[in-house]
């Protein structure tokens, strides 16, 4: 009878666990302007500052959803390109002459090119989904979501239980060429394209240190680039 007792209160926990877990998913599609507009969303071009290793650059982005990436930083004047494009790439540095990207750091920079957060579309990707359970690091409360990729790889998403918007990621992410155990923190919130999208984030490590901070100032949508732009020069 102990037995049937135990069983029971694990299903019943069991469902009230995922019928929560729908509950936050719903709120969160609706929070983030719903899944049918990001679905719609074939571009983005961001531009802003960003701090990275105590050097503050100024960046233009532009993103073809999971084709294409283009990124320019410029320092003191002299610019630093990168370009990935379905798995191949290319460097320019300071205008000197280009270079073919190595084949596993294209293979990685492809990673980039994802514009939206693999939470909202995960069956499609064939992605799991489970509530962890409710936090409280960083001092801050929210629903924390495990995502299990269907390649394997495991991110957390930590979801604002007020906005129900997304607050932070744990995954990995390769910084400097190392592969680094990182949390993306997501603020400023604006409607772009109907769309809410984080205009500030920061990356830091296990310890807490700031890895990355990136202050975007511009961002537009579903605009159609110049194909130059991304092809490697012939000088």
């Amino acid at each position: 009878m102990k037995k049937i007792c135990v069983l029971l209160l694990l299903v019943i926990s069991g469902s009230m666990s995922a019928q929560k877990l729908e509950d936050i998913m719903k709120a969160h599609d609706k929070a983030m302007g719903g899944l049918e507009k990001w679905q719609k969303l074939k571009t983005i071009k961001r531009s802003g500052k960003l701090k990275r290793d105590g050097i503050e650059l100024n960046y233009v982005e532009q993103i073809i959803s999971e084709k294409t990436r283009r990124i320019e930083e410029t320092v003191n004047g002299s610019a630093n390109i990168s370009v990935v494009s379905e798995g191949s790439g290319w460097k320019q540095s300071g205008g000197g002459k280009a270079s073919v990207m190595p084949a596993a750091e294209a293979k990685d920079a492809m990673k980039e090119t994802v514009i939206m957060n693999e939470l909202l579309d995960y069956k499609a990707r064939g992605h799991a989904i489970e509530l962890v359970g409710d936090d409280k690091s960083d001092g801050v409360f929210t629903h924390k979501i495990k995502l299990t990729k269907k390649n394997g790889e495991i991110d957390y998403y930590f979801i604002d239980p007020n906005t129900f918007l997304l607050s932070k990621i744990a995954t990995k992410k390769k910084m400097n060429g190392v592969w680094t155990d990182v949390k993306i923190y997501y603020d400023n919130y604006k409607v772009i394209g109907g769309m809410k999208m984080a205009q500030h984030t920061i990356i830091k490590d296990p310890l807490g240190d700031v890895l990355e901070d990136n202050n975007c100032e511009k961002m537009d949508v579903n605009l159609v680039f110049n194909k130059l732009l991304f092809e490697k020069p012939a000088k």
